[in-house]
């Protein structure tokens, strides 16, 4: 969460994150309510864990998250498969955009006339041949 911890906590973060994913291994059908008491962690500690790809669901899994666009489950991260895809074509497309236009500008710049191309002054009011 961006949160800054001292090397301590961290450490002790570390090792309550290990001990949860051996536990889920061994026990995939634990829910949720089962973790937090048990390892003293909050659901939004274990909610993150799973959205940073660190713990990765089962299918059998009892503990459930969505994905943040479509509401649908989902075992990891953020988004679901089509919703990933959806976000990863619309990039692209925007991305490809971005660079036509770019390219645009940098044809015209070079066919401007090479004296607007002259460095200018800041309290100038005439460039200065």
């Amino acid at each position: 969460n961006g949160d800054v911890v001292c090397s301590n906590c961290k450490s002790r973060e570390e090792s309550v994150f290990e001990e949860i994913r051996d536990y889920l291994y061994d026990n995939p059908g634990t829910k949720d309510t089962e973790l937090i008491e048990k390892f003293d962690v909050t659901r939004k500690t274990i909610t993150q864990w799973i959205r940073d790809g660190r713990i990765e669901l089962t299918p059998e899994s009892a503990i459930k998250i969505h994905c943040r666009r479509c509401n649908e489950p989902i075992l990891k991260g953020e988004l679901c498969e089509k919703c990933q895809k959806q976000k990863e074509e619309t990039f692209n497309k925007l991305k490809h955009s971005v660079k036509k236009e770019v390219m645009a500008a940098a044809v015209v710049a070079r066919s401007a006339p090479r004296h607007e191309n002259k460095m200018r002054y800041l309290g100038k009011h005439s460039a200065q041949s």
